[in-house]
């Protein structure tokens, strides 16, 4: 049997990820109404003192809390996409853009899985604001990306230049 090269292990890795947030979000997004806002209230109860910072006392809601969930997986997921592409060495905004719909058809489908729960409805906000997490995460992990390169390349002219001297 071959040996994996560490490239492979890290996409598979990658794409292990990339499935087990989707059916995270997709999981989610098949419970029914009440399951899902009393998850929501328990998520509430534990990051209230947190976001009480950013919107004030007594301003954090349910709806709120769900919002920034929506939000925070789909960034997640546009983390996953952009290291994906970072692996497979496709860094070209063709490919992001792919990775932008993709993300936006997973929050077609999550909107999708919703309408037909119990309960539930669909939102076209929910998929616009999914599709902002998508392109942050993309942008945010370009960045890393990116000052990562520059940091790099510094050190190596750095050493190159005290050896020259």
């Amino acid at each position: 049997m071959a040996k994996m090269s560490k490239d492979r292990k890290i996409i598979l890795i990658l794409r292990c990820a990339v499935i087990l947030l989707l059916a995270f979000i997709w999981g989610h997004s098949l419970m029914n109404a009440g399951d899902s806002t009393q998850e929501s209230d328990a998520v509430k109860g534990f990051l209230t003192k947190f976001f009480e910072l950013f919107v004030g006392k007594g301003n954090v809601t349910s709806h709120l809390v769900r919002k920034v969930a929506h939000f925070t997986e789909f960034s997640a997921l546009g983390v996953l996409f952009e290291a994906l592409l970072h692996a497979h060495r496709k860094k070209t905004l063709f490919y992001q853009s792919y990775a932008l719909m993709a993300g936006v058809s997973a929050a077609l489908i999550d909107e999708t899985l919703q309408f037909f729960s119990e309960g539930r409805s669909a939102k076209v906000e929910d998929v616009l604001l999914d599709g902002a997490g998508v392109l942050f995460g993309l942008l945010l992990c370009s960045a890393v990306f990116l000052i990562a390169r520059t940091v790099r390349k510094s050190r190596a002219k750095k050493k190159t230049e005290g050896q020259i001297r």
